[in-house]
């Protein structure tokens, strides 16, 4: 139970340090985060603030080391050939698979994303970034963000037949994965009756918030010494 107890921390730290990172630096850089301008003049913010695009992702890829972290440590405190054990495993193929093309694709923006940027920067033609954006996206905030959505499933439902669980957990986890349900599939569905990107980036500060008290709760849970 102490990892799981390291790992719970690590795993709450991390979402919140990238929701911060997010606010300070990534919001006004992304498509539906703000920013002053249309999107030749987000595009010229990233050509101009390449560390402050990096930073605001290197927060997003900490927390997908910390999702890896947490199913490692949901494997370690269920028994083999129970139920718990077997939505831990599930948990953890869907964090490793939801990574994939997650942190592909973050890779991707911060290196050739950035080099598009200022390169439609000095002609002021967001052409060629707009659309390697348009692939990019979709791989980390649409199929990466479903498969993480699974995991979220698989790690609530490990937790829940373990036995770690309360009142609270029960109040907060259908609306936390419905919301994670919702904001996930959004950026996939066609853009006739896609949801802005306004609304898809308040869906997600929401269900992130959701998540953290989801966090503390289980925190609260596994302090009782009958849990060891």
């Amino acid at each position: 139970m102490k990892l799981f107890r390291q790992a719970l921390i690590f795993t709450f730290l991390a979402h919140g340090a990238a929701m911060l990172g997010m606010a300070a630096f990534l919001l006004p850089l992304v498509p539906g985060g703000g920013g002053a301008g249309d999107d030749v003049e987000r595009m010229i913010r990233i050509a101009d603030s390449p560390v402050a695009y990096r930073l605001g992702w290197l927060g997003w890829q900490i927390t997908a080391v910390s999702d890896i972290v947490f199913a490692i440590a949901l494997l370690r405190i269920t028994k083999p050939g129970t139920r718990p054990r077997t939505f831990a495993i599930v948990t953890a193929v869907l964090v490793g698979l939801a990574v994939l093309p997650d942190q592909a694709a973050q890779f991707l923006l911060v290196t050739r994303g950035v080099e598009l940027a200022r390169e439609g920067a000095e002609v002021r033609d967001a052409t060629d970034f707009l659309a390697f954006e348009g692939v990019m996206f979709p791989l980390t905030s649409g199929w990466a963000a479903i498969l993480y959505t699974g995991a979220a499933i698989a790690w609530t439902l490990t937790l829940r037949v373990r036995g770690t669980w309360s009142k609270l957990l029960g109040r907060l986890s259908p609306p936390m994965l419905l919301l994670f349900v919702a904001i996930s599939l959004a950026p996939l569905v066609p853009r006739a009756v896609r949801p802005s990107p306004e609304l898809i980036g308040a869906g997600n500060a929401l269900a992130f918030t959701v998540l953290e008290a989801w966090f503390v709760a289980v925190w609260i849970v596994i302090r009782k010494p009958s849990l060891e």
